[in-house]
């Protein structure tokens, strides 16, 4: 058997022709790519005749050129396979297709995510959603609901038409009605006009085409009045066109894997820029572009009804799967390698911090490190996009930035006072300022973390960036773009960290570091303040040591909590009580001469000495001995500190459990 022969058993003749096929098409690619040089090839999906689409979407052209530094734009309306093997074999640069076709082309061709949506315009309305129409002949009184149409003929153009086909089958599917069940396929191909053809022609009791071609048909004389009805009626009364289906969002429009930034930031500029209702939207019979909408309910629809791209899971094996995607199981296995170390850090760390206190240099070492571990382990954040039209205060908001405040798209009215609603109070200096600043041409963009609030009443922190994309011939600002970005989480790590490093984690006191810091600052106030007082004590439990060997430390660290909390019940608003080391306390006492604090220290002696710390059956009694300097404006911390450890130490040697005040005669 020759070579040819044995190719042709194995691939079969219709691969052999696909083969040939994909052959021809690189030979006009390449032909292509060599006249046209930087010619911009947009691919729009023909959803009615080639002509009529063609002479619809070549102002589209003339729009685009002159934003493209005089680069030739092509417009070139495509059947869906021919758009396929346009993407497959990159003759094209951007595609305008239907959502369906895009998650197809999207998984297998590449494509990047949507950088516009296309906007409709019927009778004076802008349309960003579509839905699909179920149509038979106004005399079928057996064809009524969905149930009816199982078993029958259905014509449709084909399987990777959205609103000619997908959304149709998910309604059945929805209802639990199984369409699948006997029912007779009939494929016409593009336009619906052939779907209209082949039912008002009775070669197919039922047809499914897209929202508004009855109305379309009728307007220009091809169809008369009353012919057709749609089933499964939706009642949407903003919506102009009879549908049997909800509604999905428009056409995307998405760029090519390898196209330049730059051109796909220009083409993105440009059609956004585009006036709605403008002489440019008019001659295409559209009302504009608008940003990305979301297209997640497109996928779940595709994936739940297990339609390419989602049919079916690949045979895979674990080698061939390393071979693909090998840099992305390193950089799996490099973050999982991440959190392991960070989740055995703060185990250890835990466990640390429960036996014993770390050196405040340790300490501060080991919170510098958790925090970069933590911020390496956040995922990224998703966007909300707005877009502002400065002149009106007309904002639009995208899908995801309604959902991070709790709310829908209709819910919010797209105008700058709905933001200005929800922004804090507190944060207008610094949003103004910013703002303002870009507004004039003085910043290269707009930037600020501020808090919205959510529709539950709650506040979360976002950033929200963005920039002016037209200005008019005196410089004024006239259209801006830009973020947002849900910060909440980092903004309450942060405080947390900053919460840890001032926290005695045991007691939930000051720690040392914290506690002379307020001293600093009260020794400040002294020397500003003249004739002003203020108190230090120093304070030990007595035999703490005892409680740990006899106990376990378990014992001696419910003691120390127990002490805390009744220092913090002795304390004023203004005092300031802190952990500066195993069993030792400190307590700073603004504004008070020595005698008032030696009534406060002999207060808390006595009602350490009256209380008791019930553990495991057993009574435990403490005492604390305290020592007493009177604060002076002169000297630095260190210096109040041994001034009132030689009184606590005074207090020890003559027979704890008492209060000794600092004298000129301790050595």
């Amino acid at each position: 058997m020759s070579v040819v022969a044995r190719c042709l058993t194995a691939v079969g003749w219709n691969s052999l022709y696909l083969l040939r096929r994909m052959m021809l098409a690189t030979f006009l690619c390449f032909f292509t790519l060599t006249a046209s040089g930087q010619d911009v090839r947009i691919a729009i999906l023909a959803n009615r005749t080639i002509a009529e689409c063609e002479a619809r979407w070549q102002p589209l052209a003339a729009y685009l050129r002159p934003s493209l530094e005089g680069r030739q734009v092509k417009v070139q309306v495509m059947s869906p396979e021919d758009i396929q093997s346009a993407v497959l074999l990159r003759q094209v640069d951007f595609v305008l297709t239907n959502p369906m076709q895009y998650q197809l082309l999207l998984h297998r061709g590449g494509l990047s995510a949507p950088l516009v949506t296309l906007v409709e315009q019927e009778r004076g309305q802008a349309l960003s959603a579509m839905g699909g129409a179920i149509i038979t002949l106004a005399n079928r009184s057996d064809i009524a609901g969905l149930d009816d149409v199982v078993g029958l003929s259905v014509a449709v153009t084909s399987t990777e038409s959205m609103g000619g086909y997908v959304a149709q089958r998910y309604e059945f599917f929805a209802e639990g009605v199984d369409l699948m069940r006997g029912t007779k396929w009939v494929f016409v191909g593009m336009p619906y006009d052939q779907v209209v053809q082949a039912v008002l022609d009775r070669r197919a009791d039922v047809g499914f085409i897209r929202g508004g071609e009855i109305e379309y048909m009728e307007q220009r004389g091809r169809l008369s009045h009353g012919q057709l009805k749609v089933i499964h009626s939706q009642n949407l009364p903003e919506y102009p066109y009879a549908v049997s289906t909800r509604l999905y969002p428009e056409w995307p429009l998405a760029a090519m894997p390898g196209v330049n930034d730059d051109l796909v930031r220009a083409v993105t500029a440009a059609l956004l820029a585009m006036p709605h209702g403008g002489e440019a939207a008019r001659a295409i019979g559209i009302h504009g572009f608008s940003t990305p909408a979301n297209y997640q309910s497109v996928e779940s629809v595709l994936r739940e009804l297990r339609l390419p791209p989602f049919e079916a899971l690949p045979s895979f094996t674990v080698n061939d799967a390393w071979q693909r995607w090998r840099g992305e199981f390193s950089g799996v296995a490099g973050l999982f390698f991440i959190i392991v170390v960070l989740t055995l850090g703060l185990l250890a760390g835990r466990l640390r911090l429960k036996r014993q206190q770390l050196k405040l240099v340790e300490q501060s070492r080991q919170l510098k490190e958790t925090a970069q571990q933590l911020q390496l382990a956040l995922s990224s954040a998703e966007l909300g996009t707005w877009a502002w039209h400065i002149p009106s205060g007309e904002v639009t908001f995208d899908a995801r930035w309604a959902e991070m405040l709790g709310y829908k798209p209709d819910q919010l009215e797209p105008n700058l006072s709905t933001w200005e609603r929800l922004v804090h109070a507190d944060d207008w200096d610094v949003i103004e300022a910013a703002l303002q600043s870009h507004l004039r041409g003085e910043t290269a963009q707009y930037a600020s973390e501020h808090r919205l609030k959510h529709k539950d009443g709650h506040w979360i922190w976002v950033l929200d960036s963005g920039k002016v994309v037209e200005r008019d011939a005196e410089g004024k600002p006239l259209r801006a773009v830009g973020i947002h970005q849900d910060i909440t989480q980092r903004k309450l790590m942060e405080q947390q960290l900053r919460e840890l490093a001032n926290t005695d984690v045991l007691t939930a006191l000051p720690n040392r570091r914290h506690f002379l810091s307020r001293l600093e600052e009260e020794l400040a106030r002294l020397r500003r303040g003249g004739e002003q007082h203020a108190a230090l004590l120093l304070l030990d439990l007595d035999f703490f040591k005892r409680v740990n060997d006899s106990f376990g430390h378990e014992a001696g660290d419910k003691v120390l909590r127990a002490f805390a909390d009744t220092v913090r019940g002795t304390l004023r608003k203004s005092d300031v009580a802190g952990r500066l080391g195993g069993e030792e306390f400190g307590i700073l006492l603004p504004g008070i001469v020595q005698g008032n604090a030696r009534e406060f220290a002999e207060r808390l002696r006595e009602k350490v000495a009256a209380g008791s710390i019930e553990y495991q059956g057993q009574t435990l009694k403490i005492t604390v001995s305290i020592g007493l300097t009177e604060l002076t404006s002169e000297g630095a911390p260190q210096t109040q500190l041994a001034r009132a450890d030689k009184a606590l130490y005074q207090a020890k040697e003559l027979g704890r459990n008492r209060v000794e005040s600092y004298s000129l005669s301790m050595v």
